[in-house]
């Protein structure tokens, strides 16, 4: 869907061309990078009426080719509570309100710490924990034995934060909340300690995840006979040489 974002008159306006599926909030986020400006302090406007930055384009019936307005934020809009329903393995829904100051990481210390709900506390930040679930990639498929930290992952608005430091640093605001209410999922996922091992030589690797293996470390299953890529969790201090003594 072809939109325009007008942002002061002397500059041209900043076309947007996303699936009717984006929400209005991930317009804002394009407009506001291209403009080099604060997406946390910025707002959309149709014709002097603001949007509701939660809605998808398809939701919102912007027709064709609408021209959007890039206006800096009233700040009592900004100040507008965001009512927070959290969706944690298939767990009954608890719902917060929050302002949209809040980071994306200090709402999931705020489910953990609430105690209105009369449910049991909520580990979010902090759980530790072999996955339930095996890591996935082409070619391999890795069963992980040993437990580490298990890093959540928010869906929110259509878009997924796997990073810690952007749960950090982005706020509510910025993800284009202001007010009304939105559904965020949370999963875990291995924060690994090494994230991506290359190799040229196929041998190579085969021998110290082979190690890996014989310790019970690690499981892969390889499906692809050119596959030189491998990712593991171990509890083990790997220096930069960690195949050597390995192999």
């Amino acid at each position: 869907m072809a939109l325009e974002v007008r942002y002061q008159e002397s500059l041209r306006p900043f076309p947007v061309r996303l699936a009717p599926t984006a929400t209005l909030s991930e317009v804002l986020e394009a407009a506001c990078k291209h403009f080099n400006v604060d997406p946390a302090k910025h707002d959309l406007c149709n014709k002097g009426q603001f949007l509701d930055l939660a809605l998808t384009l398809r939701m919102a019936r912007l027709p064709h080719g609408t021209k959007l307005d890039l206006v800096p934020a009233p700040a009592a809009r900004l100040q507008q509570p965001v009512s927070i329903a959290l969706d944690y393995k298939g767990q009954d829904r608890r719902t917060l309100k929050l302002s949209c100051t809040l980071t994306v990481w200090e709402v999931l210390v705020a489910f953990e710490q609430d105690e209105s709900s009369g449910k049991a506390k909520l580990n979010l930040t902090k759980l530790y924990g072999v996955p339930e679930q095996p890591e996935k990639g082409p070619g391999y498929e890795i069963v992980i034995n040993v437990p580490g930290y298990l890093q959540p992952v928010v869906s929110i608005l259509g878009r997924t934060i796997d990073s810690v430091d952007e749960m950090k640093s982005k706020t509510l605001a910025a993800l284009g909340l202001r007010g009304g209410s939105v559904l965020i999922r949370v999963t875990h996922k291995v924060r690994w300690m090494i994230d991506l091992i290359w190799a040229t030589d196929r041998s190579r690797v085969i021998g110290w995840v082979g190690r890996l293996c014989q310790f019970g470390l690690v499981n892969i299953i390889d499906r692809s006979p050119d596959c030189h890529l491998a990712c593991f969790q171990t509890p083990l201090r790997l220096k930069n040489t960690f195949t050597d003594g390995l192999c």
